[in-house]
């Protein structure tokens, strides 16, 4: 199984890579809100990156109930545990 702190340091560099900023620090009450720049063509990079980097796959109803890192993060060790 992927630890929690796995995630996060993978998620954070992904995350940096994509909004172009190493000053971001994933927390899990990080939100659209706390990030700058994130918008929805950003976190479709995001979940792409996140679905090649863990041979995942993320479907849109388990997504709806995401609603900050820390969902996410849990749903990403989730489903790489189905494998």
């Amino acid at each position: 199984m992927i630890s929690t702190d796995d995630i996060y340091a993978e998620l954070t560099l992904t995350f940096r890579d994509i909004f172009r900023d190493t000053r971001i620090i994933l927390r899990p009450e990080s939100t659209p809100e706390t990030i700058a720049g994130w918008d929805s063509f950003k976190y479709v990079s995001v979940l792409v990156a996140i679905e090649a980097a863990y041979n995942i796959e993320l479907d849109g109803p388990e997504l709806d109930n995401v609603q900050n890192v820390g969902e996410l993060v849990a749903l990403i060790q989730a489903k790489a545990a189905e494998k």
